[in-house]
């Protein structure tokens, strides 16, 4: 009798933890989409920017390996992404702007040692060093 009542225990109570509700996992904010990782905000980029271009069209989009390049309406753009998760996350992102037919930015910002191509919109940004920064 007292094993029947100890398996009864045992049963009820793994039922008990088994429906237990799961803790919910919230996402963290997403970290800024840029290949070069300068940790500075779209907005300080533009403000310095020696040259900006707007309503800019992405037209063609190429990768080879390590390399994207990026034709769009006002000239290219070419981005060395060695990190396969970020060029997946790069590409689908200039897809996105694509089929979209979004209105871009590209810009030049010495100041930063940055060339690149921006969705003033939504703040995101895709951008290279500049070549005189490259080394």
């Amino acid at each position: 009798m007292v094993v029947i009542v100890l398996l009864a225990l045992l049963l009820v109570g793994t039922r008990i933890t088994a429906y237990r509700p799961r803790p919910l996992l919230v996402p963290e904010e997403p970290a800024p989409l840029v290949p070069t990782r300068p940790g500075v905000a779209l907005d300080d980029v533009l403000d310095e920017a020696e040259a900006e271009l707007r309503d800019v069209r992405i037209t063609e989009i190429l990768v080879c390996d390590d390399e994207i390049l990026v034709g769009h309406t006002e000239g290219t753009l070419d981005l060395h992404v060695p990190w396969p998760v970020a060029r997946a996350q790069t590409i689908d992102r200039l897809h996105l702007w694509r089929m979209a037919e979004r209105p871009l930015t590209a810009f030049h910002s010495p100041a930063h040692g940055l060339d690149g191509i921006a969705d003033e919109q939504s703040g995101r940004f895709l951008a290279r060093k500049t070549a005189s920064d490259a080394g």
